[in-house]
């Protein structure tokens, strides 16, 4: 039974992202950022300024498939296998928990801790599968997929007693997203909880958090070291959305909904009302039972997001959710237990009512993975059809002045032959000193950054967006 459950809704997991991702172009541009930034590091692994604004945990991942030679495809395809992880590292965690869980509640009814715990866990893991901001991030070059495993990792890790694991993979994840920096403090919550009511008081127990808060301060030393600032990079992000909300919202939402955001909006859209009924009995069970994993870890990432972003301190971003809708799914598969549980009815009932509530769970699923599909049928088609005319007549040796990263994505050209200049920087100069040392040169950017090198140029490809342009031999 156990198997089943889990192989079906890996299954579910793996068609839903399938029929959102393949064969479709990753719609979210900051991950062609991403792969840049690794390629830049490759090339100057001690100059810390390249990371930007971001950490550079997700850069080693992305440069280590770049150096492999699998490329951005293969970036996608890990963060797919993550995603799929994930879900069965909730399936296996909320089985367990559950079945602690089970043990304090009342049970007059027939029903044995098994059958509460595998129903809480398939429709755990299901919720998971299904959920839309997880489907977009299955299958992206973004690190959502990546830290929300390290995230359930670590928690879980701990929960069973593995705190070196724990915090090996919390230091993972702090070096990958911001998010991870708070919950740094749940990871320390559920230690001391764990600790006082098991009476392990081992000083071991304690690198779970204590090696997360190491690799924080290693990265704010040597950004000390290089540029002088403890937290430049957080200067640098806060200007930099400073630049872009004004870009992405003419005015920002009020500060209520701003609030609801994360808690509720986005929990909300990607299951409807009754899971979400499901979710808030599994919560209200949970801290009644002092379950403190199912609900201090996204308590303290909600925090921070929400805090955040009613402070207009990060974009808002719906992909941010990823980190903690483990939990809420977790908690949606206890509240489904409990709920089938309470209602005492027939064991047809039970099963009834569970496969109506999985076939309302993989409807919401293929309408979220066809909804990004269709989002991504005419993404960056300009950027495609750029690296086709750099790929078909480019050649091998080539200089490419590029400040497109999608573009040298999709060229799938090697590092060394890209120059990364504004072209509003290019002169045609450059171009000739190019074409001399490397038998041609190219030049892809947006139309008005490169009005001065049509003279010594050819155009090869033009949009309103984006221009190709071939030096003059």
């Amino acid at each position: 039974m156990r198997a089943l459950a889990l192989i079906a809704t890996l299954a579910v997991a793996f068609v839903t992202r399938a029929i959102a991702h393949w064969g479709r172009a990753d719609i979210d541009t900051d991950a062609y950022g991403h792969y840049i930034v690794a390629r830049r590091a490759l090339d100057a692994p001690l100059d810390l300024s390249v990371h930007w604004v971001w950490l550079p945990g997700w850069h080693v991942v992305h440069g280590l498939f770049d150096l492999s030679g699998l490329g951005f495809e293969a970036i996608r395809a890990f963060s797919l296998g993550c995603s799929l992880a994930t879900v069965a590292l909730l399936f296996w965690w909320v089985e367990r928990e559950a079945r602690e869980l089970v043990s304090s509640l009342d049970t007059h009814n027939q029903d044995t801790p098994a059958p509460f715990a595998t129903v809480a866990a398939t429709v755990a893991a299901l919720s998971l599968a299904v959920a839309r901001p997880a489907i977009d991030a299955g299958g992206s070059g973004e690190p959502e997929a990546l830290f929300s495993l390290l995230v359930l990792g670590a928690v879980a890790s701990l929960r069973i007693d593995r705190p070196a694991l724990a915090g090996a993979l919390a230091a993972a994840a702090a070096l990958t997203r911001y998010e991870a920096w708070p919950f740094v403090g749940a990871l320390f919550v559920i230690e001391r909880l764990d600790a006082r009511s098991s009476a392990r008081r081992a000083p071991r127990r304690a690198l779970a958090w204590v090696l997360p808060a190491i690799a924080i301060g290693l990265w704010c030393v040597a950004h000390r070291i290089h540029s002088g600032e403890w937290l430049a990079f957080i200067r640098e992000n806060r200007a930099f959305v400073a630049r872009t909300l004004p870009r992405l919202h003419a005015a920002l939402p009020p500060w209520p909904r701003r609030a609801l955001q994360y808690p509720v909006i986005v929990p909300w859209a990607s299951w409807g009302v009754i899971p979400i009924g499901l979710c808030a009995i599994g919560a209200v069970i949970a801290a009644k039972r002092r379950q403190a994993s199912l609900f201090v870890a996204p308590a303290l990432l909600l925090g921070f997001l929400t805090y955040s972003w009613v402070r207009g301190q990060h974009l808002g971003l719906v992909r941010h959710a990823v980190a903690y809708l483990p939990f809420y799914a977790a908690a949606i598969g206890v509240g489904a237990a409990s709920a089938l549980r309470v209602a005492r009815s027939s064991r047809v009932a039970q099963g009834a009512g569970g496969a109506a509530l999985g076939l309302i769970l993989c409807a919401r699923g293929v309408e979220g993975a066809r909804e990004h599909r269709a989002s991504a049928e005419h993404a960056l088609v300009d950027e495609r059809r750029a690296a086709e005319v750099l790929r078909a007549e480019a050649g091998d040796r080539s200089q490419i002045f590029c400040d497109v990263a999608a573009v040298e994505v999709f060229s799938r050209a090697h590092r060394s032959r890209f120059i990364r200049w504004n072209g509003a920087d290019i002169r045609p100069y450059n171009l000739t000193v190019a074409v001399e040392q490397r038998g041609g040169a190219w030049v892809v950017s947006r139309p008005e950054r490169v009005r001065a090198l049509l003279a010594s140029s050819v155009v090869r490809y033009e949009s309103p967006r984006l221009v190709v342009l071939r030096a003059n031999r």
